[in-house]
């Protein structure tokens, strides 16, 4: 199954026209352009293990505008080269203004990645429901700024979704991810499945007793599948299956913030 589930509406070589347009327009006119030039496709050649050496010619004729152009984004891989071709230019410029434009390539194109601005880091993940994406994905990376350990491997865990040959890293990232937010939350070093008492007396007064209940038992749960998955390597990872866990960690762990905020509110 194809990680992006790429829409009909999706002219992928509209896309990557739209951003390569964005691109020239970003360094045309500019001071320096020539200097700037040579440095962009310097690095980005080094950053991608590409041979790709560029005599200047202008913005528009750079070799590795050549290389994006010729990738068949009907193969996979190649889409999501060009996924990491944006995202390196998009960290290499760190500009708003560029990144804006870009957001709105995207938009126009109904692309499948959503663009985030994470710790001062412009990435792109893949974009499924947007409503649950937002509240489950990109509300979660934005509130676990204090819970540094968690946000990287929750983090990792969404970038590695674009690649269906790690799903098994993806629900491994996505339980170490969960244990160290709990771990901070508690301020204990209690593995995930010893968190079950620090829950029950968080939970107690809860004022929904059936849904604490249901809570405590998803997280068990959650711990047992993981447990008995991570003895089995040679288990191969359905997409629906990994997407379920996904979500389901990003609602643990938004949950538990948002229930911290109303307790100081």
């Amino acid at each position: 199954m194809k990680r992006f589930n790429i829409e009909e509406s999706l002219d992928k070589d509209a896309f990557r026209n739209r951003c390569l347009e964005t691109i020239y327009k970003f360094f045309e006119g500019k001071a320096n352009e020539r200097e700037n030039v040579t440095k962009y496709s310097s690095n980005f050649s080094r950053y991608m293990g590409l041979n790709l050496y560029d005599r200047y010619n202008g913005i528009r004729n750079l070799y590795i505008n050549s290389w994006v152009e010729r990738l068949n984004l009907s193969s996979e891989n190649n889409y999501l080269e060009l996924i990491e071709f944006l995202e390196f230019t998009l960290n290499y410029f760190d500009n708003k203004e560029f990144a804006n434009e870009i957001s709105s390539d995207i938009a126009l194109s109904n692309a499948d990645v959503i663009l985030c601005e994470n710790d001062d880091k412009y990435e792109l993940y893949p974009k499924e429901n947007i409503l649950l994406d937002n509240a489950l994905k990109i509300d979660v990376l934005n509130w676990l700024d204090e819970y540094k350990n968690a946000k990287e491997s929750f983090s990792k865990a969404l970038k590695t979704e674009m690649n269906e040959d790690y799903y098994r890293h993806i629900i491994d990232d996505m339980r170490f991810a969960l244990e160290q937010f709990l771990k901070k939350y508690f301020e204990n070093d209690k593995s995930l499945e010893n968190q079950k008492s620090e829950i029950g007396k968080l939970l107690k007064d809860y004022n929904d007793k059936e849904f604490a209940n249901m809570f405590e038992k998803l997280l068990e749960y959650y711990g047992k599948y993981n447990n008995e998955n991570a003895k089995h390597n040679e288990k191969e990872y359905d997409y629906a299956e990994v997407d379920f866990i996904i979500y389901l960690t990003g609602s643990f762990m938004r949950f538990l913030i948002l229930l911290k905020k109303e307790c100081k509110s």
